[in-house]
């Protein structure tokens, strides 16, 4: 009997991630408020070209596209002198006359793919990049003039008590009440948590029935594998500020799905402390995340999972993982619902690891999207396309299971 893994993408595939979305445009309207630059607001057409780009964390996208807007906004009205701290950012900010373009933000976004180091966020590889290149690339006006508006937005991405735009962010997303309960600061603004407020279902009756009904089968085993911030892998919260917000699982519970084990970005946090490396040298288009959930999903405990994943692919210790794959029944499928190609790289890094080492699987991908440029990144990687979670979920069900 064939041993089948299904690997479900939160936002974009089992939730339309409404209360993302606000957060991250209200967010960004009242940063790029305090700075004078409040007609240029971040809007869907730019979220998507982030996430087509590979950068599908809010954490990046905010500081990021903020950082655009000023680099632009330097190139369009070149300053005479340099603007030494945040006074004078406001004052030339506010006095400027050419206004950035939006299809010049966005063909800008496009080219911080050329930048990105596998072992590192994207902000923290564009904040290398900006520091080792003698340019400045890719902010090369910043880079002349305002250097420190770059360590400002980015030096520090993932450190709630450094980066204003994490904490107002994380704010709007938990709520306020939550928000001080799991970080001990003071809420900036009194919110209700926006993921409980404006986050939608992309699954519909008949897929949530299909997916409780599949997991109770002999050899079928899923996970979700996901960005969005998670609990600690034991369950804790308040462990650590930068990481344990517990998302992945509050959108799972929305959906009545609490019972699948989840794979989020406080996993790899745990893991990038007890390893002393970055999470996000671990999390997707890592083969860590992709494996580490597969694992999850056959019945291993997340710390197990993460520590088994992480001697296999970086200490050449094998056994446990081929082990794992051995006990299951040949042929292994694996299948993997996606919006975005950066999971869908990381299954795929998995399958080569594990075929050199004698263990084959068949992965299929499928990927869920309706907007071009994420189509054509996710053909890219030999997804196959479909409007939503439920054409994609039949298809499978219909192909695979027969059920």
């Amino acid at each position: 009997m064939t041993s089948s893994f299904l690997l479900f993408d939160i936002d974009g595939v089992l939730i339309e991630p409404k209360g993302y979305r606000k957060a991250v445009f209200d967010t960004v309207v009242q940063l790029l408020k305090e700075i004078g630059e409040e007609k240029l607001p971040i809007n869907e057409e730019i979220i998507t070209n982030f996430e087509a780009a590979g950068i599908t964390s809010e954490w990046d996208m905010i500081p990021l596209y903020i950082l655009c807007v000023i680099e632009k906004s330097f190139e369009n009205n070149i300053p005479e002198n340099k603007i030494n701290n945040h006074e004078e950012l406001v004052l030339f900010l506010k006095r400027k006359i050419n206004q950035p373009k939006i299809e010049v933000l966005i063909r800008l976004i496009s080219e911080f793919i050329n930048y990105f180091k596998e072992e590192f966020s994207p902000s923290d590889s564009l904040y290398k990049q900006f520091h080792l290149d003698k340019a400045g690339k890719p902010f090369e006006y910043l880079k002349r003039f305002s250097p420190w508006v770059v360590d400002y937005w980015i030096g520090n991405s993932r450190d709630l008590e450094k980066s204003v735009a994490l904490r107002y962010f994380q704010n709007l997303i938990l709520g306020s009440q939550q928000y001080k309960e799991i970080t001990t600061f003071d809420p900036i603004i009194e919110t209700e948590s926006y993921l409980k407020k404006y986050d939608l279902p992309l699954i519909n009756n008949e897929t949530h029935q299909r997916i409780v009904s599949i997991s109770t089968i002999e050899n079928v085993f899923m996970s979700a594998i996901t960005a969005r911030p998670s609990n600690h892998p034991d369950g804790q919260l308040k462990t650590d500020k930068t990481a344990y917000f517990p998302e992945a699982e509050l959108g799972l519970e929305c959906l009545s799905l609490g019972e699948i084990p989840c794979v989020g970005y406080g996993a790899m946090q745990y893991l990038g402390i007890t390893k002393g490396m970055l999470a996000d040298s671990f999390v997707k288009p890592s083969p860590v995340h992709a494996l580490a959930a597969i694992l999850h999903s056959g019945g291993i405990n997340l710390t197990e999972a993460l520590n088994d994943a992480y001697d296999y692919l970086f200490n050449i210790k094998k056994n446990k993982v081929l082990e794992f794959f051995n006990k299951h029944s040949f042929p292994i499928e694996i299948f993997i619902f996606e919006d975005s190609i950066i999971g869908i790289q990381s299954l795929s890094k998995v399958h080569d690891a594990l075929k050199s080492d004698g263990i084959n699987f068949k992965f299929t991908a499928f990927g869920i999207s309706n907007v071009s440029n994420k189509i054509m990144a996710l053909k890219k990687e030999n997804a196959s396309i479909f409007p939503t979670i439920n054409e994609a979920f039949s298809t499978c069900v219909e192909g695979y299971f027969k059920f």
